[in-house]
């Protein structure tokens, strides 16, 4: 009860935040910081089983390598879900964080964290695989927009990369195609 009521203090602090800037920066800290709280104390869904039966039973997962390593090495190091579950987590809030940050100027940001908080951010407090894999590309975007011909091979790699984790995200490599020159 208490997250939703604080859920909707941030969005009408975001209303009134679009409306009057004047508390830009001090939204941009908290609304991060808020997501990260949420997303941490979400144990309560049938994602969050799952996982944790694949954590701590090997026989049950035939995920992606990339994850699978990721668990194994939290296995070995005897790391208890919740703790593997929080490490991921806060992996891909830095990373999305750092990627938002890379692209858009900071009188913007409110917008972007206003928005993924209405929406995508209950489907990546769930489902955290894919959200791993999405700030991964998030991260990496700079890289597709970037006027360096190399960093296109960046972009590639973090895709490549984020595949092993869910392999749905390689369908962020179609955003080459952003590169390519349209002729007029």
């Amino acid at each position: 009860m208490l997250s939703y009521m604080i859920f909707g203090i941030l969005t009408i602090g975001g209303l009134i935040n679009i409306k009057k800037p004047r508390f830009t920066k001090w939204y941009s800290i908290i609304l991060p910081g808020y997501i990260v709280v949420l997303s941490l104390f979400n144990t309560y869904n049938a994602d969050y089983d799952v996982y944790y039966r694949i954590f701590y039973n090997k026989a049950w997962s035939s995920l992606e390598i990339g994850f699978e390593a990721l668990t194994d090495i939290a296995r070995f190091l005897h790391i208890n879900y919740q703790c593997f579950f929080s490490i991921i987590l806060s992996i891909s809030f830095y990373l999305l964080y750092n990627g938002i940050n890379a692209l858009i100027k900071i009188s913007d940001k409110k917008y972007v964290y206003f928005l993924y908080l209405l929406y995508p951010l209950m489907l990546d407090i769930t489902q955290y695989r894919f959200f791993l894999a999405t700030a991964i590309v998030v991260f990496c975007l700079k890289y597709l927009v970037s006027e360096d011909k190399g960093d296109i091979y960046k972009y590639l790699i973090g895709v490549i990369i984020a595949s092993t984790i869910q392999i749905t995200s390689l369908f962020y490599a179609l955003f080459i195609l952003y590169r390519i020159p349209h002729k007029k």
